[in-house]
């Protein structure tokens, strides 16, 4: 996996990396990493 520079995950939890980091991780689809981060 490889992480854009300039990528922050901590100080923006709804951002669009967030959400591929999370779909990276999890092995899942954009809906489930949407369903997955709000509850962040």
């Amino acid at each position: 996996m490889t992480l854009m520079a300039g990528s922050c995950f901590s100080c923006n939890a709804k951002g669009r990396g967030a959400i591929d980091l999370v779909r990276a991780v999890r092995h899942c689809g954009f809906q489930e990493a949407v369903d997955f981060l709000g509850g962040v």
